[in-house]
């Protein structure tokens, strides 16, 4: 950043994005590029609406509102690259001690420190301690323009870097949102936006400056208190201390707005907002079982209630069956629990590969002190963290595996690095001693002259040492730790160690049938319940209690009246569902197809193929024939309510002829032909996106 040529369009902005303009458009590259090269920002491009969220469930005053900008798209793009350019050099500018947004850092990692220097800070004994809490009130909002134009110029930004940032930053004009009409038009003074994806990294540099100079009183507080977010304590977590997480959590779900959600929606809520609310604290802490549980519950009600309270509903699929991957007979939500697991699993990772972090370092200066992680044993006197993590190792170890290469960095007793697993789980630390080696040897130091240096006695006390004299090491390749599952191994990641630790189940040939790119949501989850066959039929109710059995024959359809209510029966055998299936099967391109469930599952599992339009039609078709056979059916059950077959099958077709008139299909012969039989213009469509 501190060199004499300044990155310009025949640099970044041309270059590092080259691949990117033909998707962005030419009108947005020309915008972007104009203003490196002109140093100029038009002020109708960086307009800004303040939108104002409430921090606090009653806020009586405008402190108590949190403003988020919404910047213009254009602006974006310019703000993006800047900060993209920033961030490259944050790394050698920003003390370690600061890890918010720098690449290559985690928050978490202060708050595992924090631990660490907190323990035992409750207790009377000992020498007198000291902490204090730095909280900065609306700290976005209040950083001087000037000062931050002399933070860029110390730190070594070239001047027309410094030009762009501070046009980005100073030439801002805000209207205020309020109930969604703008309002007001004025200048700033002041601060950065949130929202602006520029202002994190500014932040961060203006913060690096702050904490050197910092000079205030102390307040005198009790633990625990809150600290990134998460609270700090001395001694362990206890469920009153995540009271505020599942306050949260209940909170989000009462609601008002998520009265009006269908299973379905309520689904989707639960995956995108409520299924990542305690990702922080899981990312933090081992939270305790009490809290987890609670936590599912909480989200087990809110997705099988009926009612508005969100109280405990029968629940139709067990939770264990909902919590696996859609490909596997689930709904893809993630127990809190695996998530939890897989995310301390990171901690655990950075430890083993000693990534540059204060609190590794701690870690192996004053815990391990040189010792393997799988070998330090759980001291008397720790904190609660850190004691959590060492339980949870014999769970997670199986998965960690170093493929050697020169053998320099693995240990040749306690990692797993051959088939035998680790080697002092079948050779004990005395006999390891008697022969000579050390408890702390690696595997370079037992493998000489291309053979493994045991003595003769082991191979015939241990014969599965035999199987070592395949592995050879490679002098000029380093160790790499890898993660493993199954027989194959993979680079770490949170999402792949989660997949590991998670409950699994065999996979089902059914769920492209109901979960494909632009299936109507409502109508797929009534189809994931039919292929569970949990759908509430009478025949499943009475099943549940014996003493209504003899009134059974009262039980009948009440489509046809002519057998009892089934799966099997209502999808598509009954008189009247098969009527409607034979005046909408044609249109799904599925006119041999007799009127069975087993029958029509099986041509869709042949035809659910990736992109292939005649599959996706038939997939749309027999998802809102059962979706609207089984309103049907409710509806005369509940509300006495009855329509012919023939209005019914009507409204399976509108549904999905207004359906294919907003999807995204292939611009080819036969999606053209498929349009026109259904009566629809396929000009302007886009491929369908692949499974």
């Amino acid at each position: 950043m501190g060199s004499d040529k300044a990155p310009g369009p025949d640099g970044f902005t041309a270059g590092f994005y080259k691949g990117a303009w033909h998707i962005v458009g030419s009108e947005v590259a020309e915008a972007v590029i104009d203003f490196f090269n002109s140093g100029k920002l038009l002020r109708e491009l960086n307009h800004t609406l303040i939108v104002l969220i409430p921090k606090s469930p009653s806020p009586v005053m405008v402190t108590d509102y949190r403003p988020i900008a919404c910047c213009n798209v254009l602006y974006k793009c310019i703000s993006k690259i800047v900060a993209d350019r920033i961030k490259a050099g944050l790394n050698n500018i920003v003390s370690i001690n600061q890890s918010a947004f720098v690449p290559g850092r985690k928050i978490s990692d202060n708050i595992l420190l924090t631990q660490e220097l907190m323990h035992n800070y409750h207790r009377n004994i000992g020498p007198p301690k000291c902490a204090f809490k730095v909280d900065i009130q609306k700290a976005y909002d209040t950083v001087n323009w000037k000062f931050l134009n002399d933070v860029l110029i110390g730190f070594g930004f070239h001047h027309k870097m410094v030009h762009w940032i501070m046009l980005c930053v100073s030439t801002t004009t805000f209207s205020v949102c309020v109930n969604g009409e703008v309002h007001g038009y004025f200048k700033g003074n002041r601060g950065l936006r949130q929202g602006d994806p520029v202002s994190p990294y500014l932040f961060t540099l203006v913060m690096e400056v702050l904490t050197a100079i910092l000079q205030h009183s102390i307040k005198e507080g009790s633990l625990p208190v809150k600290y990134l977010g998460v609270p700090l304590i001395s001694s362990r977590l206890l469920h009153k201390d995540c009271y505020e997480l599942v306050e949260k959590l209940e909170k989000r779900i009462m609601h008002w707005r998520n009265k009006l959600l269908s299973f379905a929606g309520r689904l989707q809520l639960i995956i995108s907002v409520l299924s990542s609310m305690h990702v922080y604290w899981s990312s933090v802490f081992i939270l305790p079982s009490r809290v987890v549980l609670q936590l599912e519950a909480l989200m087990r009600n809110f997705l099988w209630s009926q009612d508005s309270a969100f109280q405990k509903g029968r629940s139709k699929v067990s939770w264990n069956s909902v919590c696996v991957p859609k490909y596997e007979g689930g709904l893809g939500i993630r127990r809190i629990g695996d998530v939890n697991m897989a995310l301390m699993t990171s901690h655990f990772w950075s430890l083993l590969t000693k990534r540059s972090s204060l609190w590794v370092d701690w870690v192996h200066s004053y815990r391990l002190k040189g010792k393997s992680f799988w070998e330090c044993r759980v001291p008397s006197s720790c904190c609660w963290s850190w004691r959590k993590m060492l339980q949870i190792r014999p769970i997670i170890r199986k998965f960690f595996w170093t493929e050697i290469g020169n053998g320099v960095n693995t240990s040749a007793w306690f990692d797993s690095w051959s088939v035998l697993g680790p080697l002092h789980s079948i050779i004990s630390p005395r006999v390891i001693a008697n022969a000579g080696f050390d408890m702390g040897s690696k595997v370079s130091d037992i493998y000489h002259s291309n053979s493994w240096i045991w003595p003769l006695e082991w191979r015939v006390s241990y014969p599965g040492l035999n199987q070592l004299d395949q592995l050879s090491l490679v002098p000029n390749k380093p160790d790499k730790l890898m993660w493993r599952h199954g027989d194959n191994l993979f680079d770490f990641s949170s999402s792949r160690a989660w997949d590991s630790v998670r409950i699994q189940a065999g996979e089902v040939d059914w769920s492209r049938v109901v979960w494909f790119p632009q299936c109507i949501p409502r109508h797929a989850c009534l189809m994931w319940l039919i292929m569970r066959r949990k759908l509430l039929t009478q025949d499943k109710i009475l099943s549940w209690d014996f003493s209504r059995r003899k009134n059974m024959n009262m039980m009948c359809c009440l489509l046809c009246y002519a057998n009892h209510d089934s799966h099997n029966h209502l999808f598509f055998e009954c008189k009247y569902s098969s009527e409607v299936w034979h005046k909408v099967r044609q249109k799904a391109g599925m006119g041999t197809v007799q009127p069975k469930w087993s029958d029509i599952s099986n041509w869709l599992i042949e035809k659910s193929k990736p992109k292939s339009v005649v599959g996706f039609v038939a997939r749309l078709v027999v998802a809102a024939s059962a979706y609207f056979i089984w309103q049907e059916r409710n509806s005369r059950l509940f509300k006495n309510q009855l329509r012919p077959p023939e209005t019914l099958s009507g409204i399976v077709i509108q549904q999905v002829r207004y359906k294919l008139m907003g999807a995204k299909l292939r611009n080819c012969a036969n999606v053209r032909k498929l349009l026109e039989d259904w009566g629809i213009d396929g000009s302007g469509l886009f491929e369908i996106a692949a499974d």
